[in-house]
Formats: C-alpha cells, structure tokens, sequence
C-alpha cells in the first residue's frame, strides 16, 4: 500500500472546480426542469466557471481555516455566502468588460446589474452550509456529527486501473486542509 500524500492547493484548487462545474451544470439542469419543465434537461456553463469555482472555492477553504474555532457555523456560513456574492459580481464585472460574462440576472426582480441576484440566495446558502458541513473537516462543537460521516470514500475499479480511495479530510500542513489519497495496487 502506498502513503498517504495530502493534495496540494493545486490539486484541492482542481478538484474545486471541477466540483463547482459540475455542480454549476447539474443546477441548471434542475433550474430548466424546474421553471420549463424541459425533460431533456439540458445543463450549461461556461469554461470561465472552472476558474471562478476553483479559486473562490479555495478561498472558502482559507477563511475556514481561519473562522472554525472563532465563529459559529452559521455565521460562517453568512459571511461565505457574502463572500460568494461579492467574487460572483467581481468576476462578472470584469468578465462583462470582456463581452464574456456568462451570467445574466436581469430577469430576477432582486438583481444588482444582472450580475448577482438576491432571488437564489437560500439555494446559495443550503450549498455552502453542505460545502462548509461536508467536504470541509467537521471540527465545530456545537455540530455533533458521526466521525464516519467526516470520511469520504470513493473506490474506482478497473481491470487497468488500481482502486482509488479517498481518506478522511484533515488538517495539512501550511497551505490547508489535506483530502488523503490512497492507492491500492
């Protein structure tokens, strides 16, 4: 059996975009089905995602680092989503500047220059309170939660390839929380 190596920013700044561009698709998808009753339902986004998930994902990751012993979870969870709104309008802003931006809000009644709405606010905050309770350490005491829940186990089975199993999530060195990952011949 191999070590466990932690990932690095690079590689946790990877596997946050590319959760944050499938999430992005699967939401829409749901939001076509939703207001549209479209069966087919088509899910889009833009390549522009993978850096706007991935960057403000690690983000989160550091303000958790900083606010886990300090600010209760929904506080937290209050000022993520903040944090969520404000690099939303950024990166839009600057985007529009571009002709690039791939969002537009101006159809919400609570929009602010059709780069952020205030319409999807309780969906935005149910995500990041599961980002911040289920790919995050668990370490806030006021939330009981069984220590197997705090394991993420992914096994991928191939005649080619090795199982891959990815450990529990926990405190890494300097640059952040560590996801293990462990590779079986």
């Amino acid at each position: 059996m191999a070590s466990a190596e932690p990932l690095t920013a690079l590689s946790r700044w990877y596997l946050y975009a590319i959760h944050g561009y499938f999430c992005e698709v699967m939401f829409t998808a749901a939001w076509e089905f939703v207001v549209n009753f479209n069966w087919k339902f088509p899910g889009v986004t833009s390549v522009w995602a993978l850096f706007i998930y991935g960057t403000s994902i690690l983000i989160v990751e550091r303000m958790y680092l900083r606010l886990r012993g300090r600010c209760p979870l929904l506080l937290r969870c209050l000022i993520y989503t903040l944090w969520t709104y404000l690099w939303e309008f950024t990166t839009g802003f600057i985007l529009r500047q571009f002709n690039a931006c791939p969002w537009d809000y101006s159809q919400f009644d609570f929009d602010f220059m059709g780069l952020i709405t205030l319409d999807v606010i309780p969906a935005t905050l149910t995500v990041i309170i599961v980002l911040v309770v289920s790919l995050f350490p668990v370490t806030d005491p006021l939330l009981a939660v069984d220590s197997a829940f705090q394991m993420l186990t992914v096994e991928l089975y191939s005649p080619l390839a090795p199982a891959v199993h990815l450990g529990k999530l926990s405190q890494g060195p300097a640059d952040g929380p560590a996801l293990l990952l462990h590779v079986h011949s």
